[in-house]
């Protein structure tokens, strides 16, 4: 029989078409936008993109190793210590003004810091303990270390607990009114407790009790700047807290002003 001259052009045509829907979607956009553009370039597609895989910048490691060891730490990584809860506020002062690319952490970190949660819902604290030690990590950790973080937090503390509604409720009318507020830590925190073992008209020693490992050097300077910001809000002069001792269960604080 003869073969018209169309019919092997048109079989050809067939195997081509066959090998050309070969690559996939992803091998052909994975490429295109380099991670540290895509976070600016395309804000719109970053929620997209599965939380695994979100956007860092090139200088951050991955997975962040102080975040890694600290999740590493807890009895049930980030499900440990449910009990164990902070204010919202807590995470919006732990975090930059500025827009932060998202590192590479557990979906739940990550989220906290693309959406923080409004400033009166409670957050599982080892979530925001993660987030504090990628805060860390990613703008700290090579530049002064803990006292630039610690110096950072007092900032921030002081400017977000200060134009919340939160200081209205407060009682800071004056260092010796906010130490005897003893109940003033349950506004920010529970799961952790919190007492004042000595105390005079310009100082105070407070320690705190939390479950295994919730929190470490980081945390406990985050707490450090947190009491000194509120000192700051009730008038002290010159208020400084510093982190006396610490283990994995509990710390001592030294507070003091003018």
């Amino acid at each position: 029989m003869t073969m018209s001259p169309g019919e092997p052009r048109r079989k050809t045509t067939k195997r081509l078409r066959k090998t050309a829907v070969v690559p996939t979607a992803s091998t052909v956009t994975k490429p295109e936008v380099p991670d540290a553009m895509r976070a600016r370039s395309e804000p719109a597609r970053s929620s997209k993109i599965s939380a695994s895989r979100v956007p860092t910048q090139p200088a951050i490691p991955r997975p962040l190793p102080h975040v890694a060891d600290y999740v590493a730490s807890l009895p049930s990584g980030l499900d440990s210590y449910p009990h164990m809860v902070v204010l919202g506020l807590m995470v919006r002062a732990s975090l930059p003004m500025r827009d932060l690319s998202t590192p590479d952490v557990a979906p739940t970190v990550a989220s906290l810091i693309r959406t923080p949660p409004r400033s009166a819902a409670w957050v599982p604290a080892v979530h925001l303990a993660a987030m504090q030690v990628a805060v860390f990590e990613m703008g700290f950790a090579d530049r002064r270390g803990l006292p630039a973080y610690g110096d950072w937090m007092f900032e921030r503390c002081h400017e977000v607990m200060g134009a919340s509604e939160f200081s209205r409720i407060l009682p800071l009318e004056s260092p010796k009114a906010l130490v005897a507020g003893h109940d003033v830590w349950s506004m920010f925190v529970r799961g952790a407790t919190l007492r004042i073992t000595d105390a005079t008209p310009r100082s105070a020693r407070l320690r705190v009790t939390f479950p295994v490992s919730a929190w470490n050097a980081v945390h406990l300077t985050a707490h450090a700047s947190m009491f000194r910001a509120l000192l700051s809000l009730t008038g002290a002069q010159g208020p400084h807290v510093s982190v006396r001792e610490f283990s994995t269960r509990a710390a001592t604080f030294d507070a003091a002003w003018s």
